[in-house]
C-alpha cells in the first residue's frame, strides 16, 4: 500500500523525468524572489510548480504579467529563474540606480526583448540588475501549484494595479 507521500514522490518524479518528453513539466522552487505569488518549496508542504514549454515560433506574444522560466544571465547552465514580464518590446521602464548618487535613467525595451521583475523588488535579482532578456531564452511559462493532493492555478497577474511594478512602467 502506498502512502500519500509515496504517491506524491512518485508523481513528481514522473514529471520531472519525463517532462523532455512532452510540453510539460514540473520542478522546486528556491528564493523570495516570486513572494508572495509563489513560496519557496521549503514551506511546508513543499509545493512543485507546473510549467508547460512556451512554443519558440516568430508571432508569440508575451504579455506584461507573465511569469516566465529562463537560464539565469549569471549562470545561464546551473540556474534557471521564475520572473514575472514587466514590460515587452517599445515599452519604457523608469529605472532609480544608486552608484555613489541618486539619478532617474529611463529603459526603452529593445525589439525581440523583455523587461522581467521578481514580485518581491526588494529580494529580487532580475532585469534591474542585469537587464532586459531575450525573448528567445524563454523556456517555460508556469501554471500552477501542487501542494501535496491541491493544485492551485496561478493567475496572469496576482499583483494589485498599484503595485511597485506599475507606476514605474512608461508606455
Amino acid at each position: 500500500r502506498l502512502t500519500r507521500l509515496s504517491k506524491l514522490a512518485c508523481l513528481g518524479y514522473l514529471c520531472v523525468n519525463y517532462s523532455i518528453l512532452l510540453p510539460y513539466g514540473a520542478a522546486l522552487t528556491s528564493g523570495l524572489s516570486m513572494l508572495p505569488t509563489i513560496p519557496p518549496s521549503v514551506v511546508l508542504p513543499p509545493g512543485i510548480l507546473l510549467f508547460k514549454s512556451i512554443e519558440k515560433h516568430p508571432n508569440y506574444k508575451f504579455k506584461r504579467g507573465q511569469l516566465v522560466t529562463f537560464p539565469d544571465p549569471r549562470d545561464p547552465k546551473k540556474n534557471k529563474l521564475l520572473k514575472r514580464v514587466t514590460a515587452v518590446p517599445g515599452d519604457k521602464v523608469k529605472l532609480i540606480r544608486v552608484n555613489e548618487e541618486w539619478r532617474e535613467e529611463i529603459v526603452t525595451i529593445p525589439q525581440g526583448q523583455l523587461w522581467v521583475e521578481g514580485d518581491n523588488l526588494s529580494n529580487s535579482i532580475d532585469s534591474r540588475n542585469f537587464g532586459p532578456i531575450y525573448m528567445n531564452v524563454v523556456e517555460d511559462e508556469p501554471l500552477g501549484i501542487l501542494r501535496g493532493l491541491t493544485y492551485t492555478p496561478l493567475l496572469p497577474n496576482p499583483l494589485p494595479a498599484q503595485s511597485l511594478n506599475q507606476p514605474r512602467i512608461i508606455e
